[in-house]
């Protein structure tokens, strides 16, 4: 799913939605504790949020702030897997931080 090449009024919403959708359809469609589930959370969380939605929105807070919100689903959903992303999410948030301020 490419979420990052949205150029509207509505992407913050259209993120969030977005991201909820792909979550929802992974957690119906792959089953729990599956090779298939892992790498779908992963994809969603490492391409689609902070490869795609950080980078393209590095400088458009209400885009950053949607993909936060997003987010904690999607953490929940990868469990302890998310662990290897927290160090990018860190610096996400600090970068966001300083852009909002």
């Amino acid at each position: 799913m490419c979420l990052a090449h949205l150029e509207s009024p509505e992407t913050p919403q259209l993120l969030e939605a977005a991201v909820s959708a792909s979550l929802s359809m992974t957690m119906l469609m792959a089953d729990p504790g599956s090779s298939e589930r892992f790498s779908q959370l992963c994809a969603l969380l490492g391409e689609g949020i902070i490869a795609g939605i950080w980078l393209y929105g590095s400088e458009k807070p209400d885009v950053i702030l949607a993909s936060l919100n997003a987010l904690p689903s999607v953490i929940r959903a990868l469990g302890i897997a998310s662990a290897r992303y927290l160090k990018v999410y860190n610096s996400v948030i600090r970068c966001s931080w300083s852009v909002m301020t």
